[in-house]
């Protein structure tokens, strides 16, 4: 095999390029495209995992789905053990708005029942 001589005479080898010799795994390659995708509690669409940033109890999801009428949800809350209804399940964040509570009003009153503050002048004395 014919190669390179350096100036000692010797043969030097082959460079592979300025390319890797060794590809890096799938997880650290850039631009790479995931198809995994998850479903939804509520919508049951499917979306990457990281956009289903809400969690919720499946009897949360449920009752909610039973008051929309659907009957399957109804009927799997009278057939599911307590310890599955108790588990969570992720949500889109649409969803998420529609499952989870709002704050209670007693404990936080809204804004316009506190007192308004009144910016004073320069000028002016209390």
């Amino acid at each position: 095999m014919l190669g390179r001589w350096n100036k000692n005479g010797d043969e030097e080898e082959k460079s592979s390029g300025p390319w890797y010799t060794v590809r890096a795994p799938v997880s650290q390659q850039i631009g790479k495209v995931t198809t995994k995708k998850v479903q939804c509690g509520v919508c049951e669409l499917y979306f990457l995992p990281h956009n289903l940033t809400g969690i919720a109890s499946w009897k949360s999801v449920l009752m909610k789905r039973s008051e929309w009428g659907l009957a399957e949800a109804a009927e799997k809350l009278k057939k599911w053990a307590p310890t599955r209804l108790y588990n969570s399940v992720k949500l889109c964040p649409f969803c998420a708005q529609l499952v989870v509570p709002d704050q209670d009003s007693s404990v936080f009153p809204p804004p316009s029942a506190s007192p308004q503050k009144q910016l004073m002048s320069p000028g002016q004395v209390a």
